[in-house]
């Protein structure tokens, strides 16, 4: 470890040091990952500058001199899994294996376990075939491999012509169903069965070993998240689909108004007792029809799936998307 190395916790109201955390993380992102999914810097100040309802963030940097070479970013959920903290960092490259990741993350252990938060969870991104730099350095310092999955790319210009024959194809399946689309803010008359859906969300998609604990959602939580998204400038476009007054499924997708050429694709989910109904597939296509009507610069569509949920894993494939990455959820207990 470099004798002048110098971690420093983050004051959110210093502007230029948010923007030194971002800078290093964007970095190395470009450095190491086939796309450029980070956030833009004017959306990460809007949202770190918010005051928090349910998430808060923390953020560190590592100083060699006048050099930033270093960076770390923790998330704090305030509503539920209060006990679970989610850290993100990166060391630039000329500077790594030099102890300057292990420092950073030693000033997050303490801070955490002084919080109360008994759990570390990150989400390294490894090339398809090997180990990345992230998936090495946390499996060294303490974390264990709690889910795997892989991170896939949609290009919706080359597969928009292939739609038609794939809604002829799976409309016979879900005539007792009705698909709902909703965008930006999710319509009050939607909002218990959304709630519903996204409480089932944890019970029912695969978690692997992680530690979590059940959401709660209701009214007042979406119209917070909603109007978080508003002002962030990511919009929001999602599909229900409903059997008469009952709440069956959804999917939903966001996309950032400084960076509309991609769109990430949120959950979905099918309640068991309407699954085999081609649903998974008919929300998924409408909203890519959606997108496509809405933001046509949106040329690329981002997911990830756990590899044992093969439902999610075949849908995707039908609709084009391919492997890019490998997602890895780690885990340290504290």
């Amino acid at each position: 470890m470099p004798s002048d190395l110098d971690v420093r916790f983050v004051d959110k109201a210093h502007e230029h040091s948010l923007h030194e955390v971002w800078s290093v993380l964007h970095a190395a992102d470009a450095h190491d990952r086939p796309f450029d999914l980070r956030a833009p810097w004017s959306t990460s100040l809007q949202t770190w500058r918010l005051p928090p309802a349910d998430f808060d963030s923390l953020f560190w940097t590592a100083h060699i001199g006048d050099a930033v070479v270093g960076a770390a970013t923790v998330g704090l959920p305030l509503l539920d899994n209060t006990t679970t903290a989610y850290v993100d960092g990166a060391v630039v490259p000329e500077h790594r294996r030099r102890g300057v990741g292990s420092a950073l993350l030693e000033d997050v252990v303490t801070r955490m376990r002084a919080d109360g938060r008994h759990v570390l969870q990150a989400t390294p991104h490894s090339p398809v075939d090997g180990p990345g730099p992230g998936e090495v350095m946390l499996g060294r310092r303490g974390f264990e491999l709690a889910m795997s999955a892989m991170s896939k790319a949609c290009d919706l210009v080359a597969t928009e012509p292939t739609w038609d024959a794939l809604e002829a194809e799976v409309a016979p399946h879900h005539t007792a169903y009705r698909l709902v689309p909703w965008r930006e803010r999710v319509p009050e008359v939607l909002v218990a069965g959304y709630c519903e859906l996204n409480e089932a969300f944890m019970d029912e998609a695969p978690m692997g070993d992680l530690d979590y604990e059940p959401e709660v959602w209701d009214a007042d939580r979406v119209r917070v998240r909603d109007e978080r998204f508003v002002a962030t400038g990511r919009h929001q476009l999602g599909v229900l689909a409903y059997a008469d007054d009952a709440c069956v499924a959804s999917t939903e997708l966001f996309v950032n108004e400084v960076a509309s050429w991609r769109g990430f694709q949120g959950g979905t989910l099918v309640l068991p007792g309407h699954r085999g109904h081609r649903l998974g597939l008919a929300v998924k296509l409408a909203n890519h029809r959606a997108v496509r009507a809405a933001f046509p610069d949106c040329t690329h569509l981002f997911t990830e799936n756990a590899g044992v949920n093969a439902p999610m894993n075949a849908v995707n494939e039908r609709l084009g998307f391919r492997d890019v990455e490998r997602a890895l959820e780690m885990q340290r207990r504290l």
